[in-house]
């Protein structure tokens, strides 16, 4: 048996890596056979894992016919995701379809498909929501990683069944949680991963509200550290030419008042162990990447969001932050800031306990996404998993 995962894998952006560090790490306890990783940029995938690893390019194309046939031998189940994979980018259609021709490649095949716990938004082309019913619609199963991305998707009329599981990186925590938290000196730390405010392309939306918003959130670091001797790390996601996160790191910090020693910068992306015995280590995430709040919220973090684009909002929404999270344009900023890192930092214990129930539900939402996948595989004929969705 063989399973094929197709996302945006190997591309230096560390959410989307640890997304497949917990799909490899999980594969094995639900028994999805040999893992197979379609990605755009192979070489760069850790492959110390034993991941077999093909480049999404070999799968597309006319010329193409005889290497997708040998690819897709032995091939039982064909699954896009994780990530935010159902959403337009750039002026055209075309960085969407990219993501779905594949899909459609195996279902040509006549290889079963599904959405593995996919993030979705509303496309902004007619003709990406044409591509997107057609192929969804012949998917065994669509699974988002929200309720939110279930919405749009009903939305837009996706016939197939759409189940809300959760985003597999959820689980990465699941043994560090159940950890005996270190002291830290009764020292508060907050750890913070901002990024480039890119919503609709590789281009700040409005950077003047942009530059507002981390001058207050420069403010608040400040006010924090006054009050609470706190400690601010700063941990990059992504260090890519034009969505680097230590610029934008740097441009706060050059705006801090705070000495050297409270404040702190890495200046190279950490692996996943590392980072999440930082947010182990951590009283409070302050993030704009997804995946920092979603891997804090692993090990009982309290997180904070700066909401730039709707999947920030779905995901505080599901796991019951939404009243820690506040647009990037709301000119409340610093005071929202102060205030909500201060309580946290006051109600450490209370915060971590009501996170921590939303957490266990959302981890058994997401094995459920392999559960799903394993009876795909192994009952390709099989029409209703609400079975499936009902084990606790």
């Amino acid at each position: 048996m063989k399973t094929m995962i197709c996302g945006f894998y190997g591309c230096g952006n560390l959410g989307d890596d640890a997304i497949l560090a917990a799909i490899s790490q999980q594969e094995a306890q639900f028994d999805l056979g040999d893992l197979v990783v379609v990605s755009p940029q192979q070489r760069e995938i850790d492959h110390s894992k034993a991941l077999k690893v093909i480049n999404r390019k070999v799968l597309v194309g006319r010329r193409s016919i005889l290497r997708r046939w040998w690819h897709f031998r032995g091939t039982q189940l064909f699954a896009l995701g994780g990530g935010s994979l159902i959403r337009d980018f750039g002026n055209s259609p075309s960085s969407l379809r990219t993501w779905l021709i594949p899909v459609m490649a195996a279902q040509r095949a006549g290889i079963p498909t599904m959405t593995f716990a996919i993030g979705a938004e509303a496309p902004r082309y007619n003709e990406s929501a044409d591509t997107v019913r057609k192929v969804l619609d012949n998917c065994k199963v669509v699974t988002t990683r929200d309720p939110g991305s279930a919405t749009r998707l009903r939305d837009l009329g996706i016939q197939a069944p759409i189940y809300v599981t959760a985003d597999p990186a959820i689980l990465l925590g699941e043994q560090a949680s159940l950890e005996l938290r270190p002291s830290t000196a009764n020292r508060p730390t907050v750890v913070v991963t901002l990024r480039h405010w890119f919503d609709k392309q590789m281009a700040i939306e409005d950077p003047e509200t942009f530059d507002k918003a981390l001058t207050g959130i420069a403010t608040a670091l400040d006010h924090v550290i006054s009050q609470f001797d706190a400690r601010v790390a700063f941990v990059p996601f992504r260090a890519v030419p034009g969505d680097d996160d230590r610029e934008i790191h740097a441009l706060v910090i050059d705006r801090m008042k705070s000495s050297e020693q409270s404040v702190h910068a890495l200046s190279e992306i950490p692996n996943i162990e590392r980072l999440l015995k930082i947010y182990r280590e951590a009283d409070v995430t302050l993030g704009m990447r997804l995946h920092a709040l979603i891997l804090s919220a692993s090990v009982n973090t309290p997180i904070i969001s700066i909401e730039y684009q709707a999947k920030i909002l779905d995901f505080m929404d599901y796991v019951g932050q939404s009243s820690n999270c506040i647009s990037i344009s709301n000119p409340n900023m610093l005071e929202f800031l102060e205030a909500t890192i201060s309580r946290m930092i006051v109600s450490s214990g209370k915060e971590r306990e009501g996170l921590a129930a939303h957490v266990k539900m959302m981890r058994s939402q997401a094995k459920k996404t392999f559960q799903i996948a394993r009876q795909i595989a192994e009952s390709p004929n099989r029409e209703n998993y609400e079975s499936v969705l009902s084990i606790n």
